[in-house]
């Protein structure tokens, strides 16, 4: 499978809702500032009904993203082994107390030596399906995707040198 060879930056959340502006600047290669600029163009900043400060859905996500120059696709998502190189993921958090509403925005991509990546504006850490100091992957166990994914099919500096896995 098509894989990038350089993994897309964490871009840190800064408020409740935002994950939608942390991938959009992580995915483009891009600052915070400049994502959020995008998102107040699109009349996503301000009060909405049923939305939490930038909260975001498909369709306006994937707005924001083509205003950044990057082409989309939605794809189905079936298990981690569907993922294309690069893509933007609907996550649900763990544990017995989480709500169906509690979900985010995260960058998946597929890397070469790591296998799939995790990249998540509202956690430092790293998670790789193969981490590199040979510990065991808490991928699964911490990101339950469901529904669909926002698959970056151009316009990404992480789409530049494709590799196969």
């Amino acid at each position: 499978a098509p894989c990038v060879t350089r993994l897309p930056p964490r871009v840190a959340q800064r408020g409740n809702g935002d994950c939608g502006i942390a991938a959009l600047a992580g995915i483009a290669g891009t600052g915070y500032e400049q994502a959020q600029a995008i998102f107040d163009r699109l009349g996503y900043g301000g009060p909405r009904p049923n939305r939490s400060g930038y909260g975001t859905n498909y369709k306006e996500l994937r707005a924001a993203l083509t205003i950044a120059g990057l082409d989309t696709r939605l794809g189905k998502w079936r298990d981690w082994d569907c993922l294309p190189a690069l893509a933007i993921l609907k996550v649900g958090g763990c544990g017995e107390h989480v709500s169906p509403r509690d979900w985010h925005w995260v960058i998946a991509a597929r890397h070469p030596q790591l296998g799939l990546a995790v990249i998540d504006g509202n956690w430092p850490g790293e998670c790789v399906q193969h981490p590199a100091d040979g510990r065991a992957s808490t991928l699964h166990m911490l990101y339950q995707p469901h529904g669909s994914y926002i698959e970056i099919t151009q316009g990404s500096p992480f789409l530049e040198a494709l590799a196969d896995q």
